[in-house]
């Protein structure tokens, strides 16, 4: 209605000047907002508000993250000179900081700043520089004595992590929360590179899950598919960055498919599924295109490693090995008969179907006499 429709920002007067939504919380839209600096606003059916302003200039609300009731949030303001985690109940009276000592600024690049925190196992993840251990991993249980450091991957004040992920820091940034597991990156050996890591929620079942290289200042794309996540990555030392795939054991994070060979890459972005398949765009090279995976949530994760044919039994002459039907047939299979090749390793299975038919070899060259004939009309 006319009513019910007005502005919540104008950026061709001031490009702060807008609201950037980021979840939805209690009936209303809670994001980034301007009053003059940029705090955190929440937008509903009747009214577009501030929600808190907690001091000094900009806020940078960030991250918003629901979890045990409370709306969590990243912040940096001058006024307490470090970036802070916030909780708030939707009003001014129920924001409060919960702890400081947080990354300060968003990471570059849009969409980078929502996987700053998750929820997993009931606690809420983030990265945090506290009791002389550098940038690391952290967790709360929403108490302040349940609030602990994970683990201290790079021992002593050196970090892993990345405290201000807007400037050209190398450390990592990003975490993935599936049902039983952490992901995350962190360049945990300093040398620029960073690794693709994972926890169950322990400081010894936090470890290295594969050394491939994940990309800095750009989106990973996670995307899950059942038991399988899939992002863009590259090898470790590389930056060919194409499609891997993970799930969550080192035999099982592997690049799917190799789209553009060399050192380039192609840059897989924008993954999303549909009924089992996974879409994707890539550059191929000359153009970037639409590439899909079929079977994405059962595809099976590295090399086969034994390989079955149903029914067993082919026809005569031929032979079946790895994956591969050959040989030359010695009797006729008019009426087609559907086999299932099966391709298996630890981590799963993966089946197709082919339908085989033999039938008589064509006759070789054909030979003829050339006739002259006369021929009288209806006769």
């Amino acid at each position: 209605t006319n009513v019910g429709t007005y502005q919540v920002g104008l950026t061709s007067t001031n490009l702060n000047s807008y609201f950037k939504p980021e979840v939805e919380y209690n009936g209303s839209i809670y994001g980034q907002g301007w009053d003059g600096h940029r705090v955190l606003f929440s937008l509903n059916e009747t009214a577009y508000e501030r929600v808190a302003d907690i001091g000094g200039t900009h806020n940078n609300p960030r991250a918003l993250t629901i979890y045990d009731g409370w709306l969590y949030f990243l912040t940096y303001t001058s006024a307490a000179g470090t970036g802070c985690l916030y909780r708030t109940n939707g009003t001014e009276a129920g924001t409060s900081m919960f702890v400081c000592d947080t990354p300060q600024y968003w990471p570059s690049g849009a969409g980078m700043y929502e996987f700053e925190m998750q929820v997993f196992n009931d606690e809420l993840y983030f990265i945090r520089d506290s009791s002389g251990h550098g940038d690391e991993l952290w967790k709360t249980d929403g108490t302040q004595s349940g609030t602990v450091m994970v683990k201290d991957i790079v021992p002593g004040t050196s970090s892993g992590f990345c405290s201000n992920p807007s400037s050209n820091c190398q450390g990592g940034y990003r975490l993935y929360a599936t049902e039983n597991y952490l992901l995350f990156d962190v360049d945990s050996d300093g040398d620029g590179q960073l690794e693709l890591w994972k926890a169950d929620g322990t400081s010894g079942g936090t470890s290295l899950l594969k050394e491939i290289l994940l990309p800095g200042a750009i989106q990973i794309y996670y995307h899950q598919v059942d038991e399988i996540v899939y992002f863009r990555a590259s090898q470790h030392g590389s930056s060919d960055y194409e499609l891997w795939s993970t799930d969550g054991t080192p035999a099982g994070t592997v690049r799917v498919e190799d789209i553009r060979e060399g050192l380039s890459g192609s840059s897989p972005r924008d993954i999303i599924d549909v009924d089992g398949t996974l879409y994707f765009i890539a550059y191929n090279g000359s153009s970037y295109s639409l590439f899909n995976v079929n079977n994405a949530a059962n595809g099976i994760i590295g090399a086969p490693t034994t390989w079955s044919i149903s029914p067993s039994t082919l026809p005569s002459g031929l032979t079946f090995n790895n994956g591969v039907i050959s040989g030359t047939p010695t009797v006729l299979q008019l009426t087609p008969i559907m086999y299932t090749i099966t391709a298996s390793n630890a981590n799963g299975s993966s089946s197709t179907t082919i339908n085989l038919t033999i039938i008589d070899a064509a006759p070789g060259t054909f030979a003829y006499n050339p006739v002259d004939m006369d021929l009288t009309l209806n006769q």
